[in-house]
């Protein structure tokens, strides 16, 4: 799992936002619920997870989703065949 720095959120007068703006919330509701090893005990794919688990890549998938970065993702994932 992708380990971030603590995050820390300012309010200002003028605010302005991106998209990923929130993917930092997620990422720590991740952490809280177990998420990540949940996944990893449900999907039992990988023999080894060195450097990757099945977790980052589902949740690499999701949140790319979510954040509307990958247009090619959405295509691939969201489109009547």
């Amino acid at each position: 799992m992708i380990s971030p720095p603590a995050i820390q959120y300012e309010l200002a007068d003028r605010i302005q936002t991106i998209g990923a703006g929130g993917l930092g919330v997620i990422q720590q509701m991740v952490k809280q619920l177990g998420l990540a090893k949940d996944i990893n005990r449900i999907c039992p794919i990988f023999k080894m997870h060195l450097p990757y688990s099945e977790a980052d890549h589902v949740l690499n998938i999701a949140l790319n989703l979510l954040a509307d970065f990958s247009p090619l993702l959405r295509r691939v994932y969201l489109t009547d065949p």
